[in-house]
């Protein structure tokens, strides 16, 4: 076997040695500028990113910080407005309710003309079922002159 023979040892060493550094010096030509332009153009996108995700958060945090200045003077200018408009709803909450008494004070007088009504008409009724006036004539003038 050839690959076996202590006397070809010394040949395929020497081109063992002689492909790799062919193979270096090519890679090192054209393979090995090739990935150092598309490392380094990665890098150069990567850092973009950064630059612009670091604006993008510096932006958000001044559009934040105007929001809450804005928020807190509309809500300044707004308080005068919500005090003006919270007296005239207690106004008419006063207005309603004293209304709404007087509703009541006439129903109730009402109600009660109805129950006197209502206790007159039982009372004739039962002095009529009692019979104490059972005399015609005598029940009918008790019922006119109430």
């Amino acid at each position: 076997m050839p690959q076996l023979d202590r006397l070809a040892y010394e040949s395929q060493v020497i081109w063992l040695i002689i492909v790799f550094i062919g193979m270096y010096l090519l890679l090192l030509k054209t393979g090995i500028p090739k990935l150092y332009k598309i490392l380094r153009y990665r890098q150069e996108k990567l850092s973009g990113l950064h630059k612009d995700v670091l604006r993008q958060e510096r932006e958000n945090f001044y559009i934040n910080r105007m929001d809450e200045q804005v928020t807190v003077r509309f809500l300044q200018a707004i308080r005068p407005l919500l005090g003006s408009f919270l007296r005239v709803v207690e106004g008419d909450i006063e207005k309603r309710r004293t209304e709404e008494k007087a509703s009541n004070s006439r129903l109730r007088e009402v109600i009660t003309y109805r129950e006197l009504d209502i206790v007159n008409d039982l009372v004739t009724c039962k002095l009529l079922e009692e019979n104490k006036y059972a005399k015609k004539g005598v029940a009918e003038k008790k019922i006119v002159g109430n």
